[in-house]
């Protein structure tokens, strides 16, 4: 999911900030928590990461193209900074 981050002086989206969302098997939406936490005891902390920071440049992609000022946010887990 983008979230839109709207500049109140401009009046426009200056800004998108990618959200990491999941649906479970019953429909139900997964939070980051629950997603990277899940994927940290499995192993996977790593690879679930980057499959959520490419998904997000894919959809940033899509957006680009239609307004060349807007900018993209990913929050990452500070696990993978080190």
């Amino acid at each position: 999911f983008l979230q839109p981050i709207v500049s109140v002086r401009q009046r426009e989206v200056r800004l998108v900030e990618a959200l990491a969302r999941q649906l479970d098997p019953g429909g139900i939406i997964r939070t980051p928590s629950q997603i990277f936490t899940d994927a940290a005891d499995a192993g996977t902390l790593s690879e679930v990461s980057r499959q959520c920071r490419h998904a997000a440049l894919k959809a940033f992609r899509s957006l680009e193209g239609k307004n060349s000022a807007i900018a993209l946010s990913i929050n990452t887990d500070t696990a993978l900074v080190r």
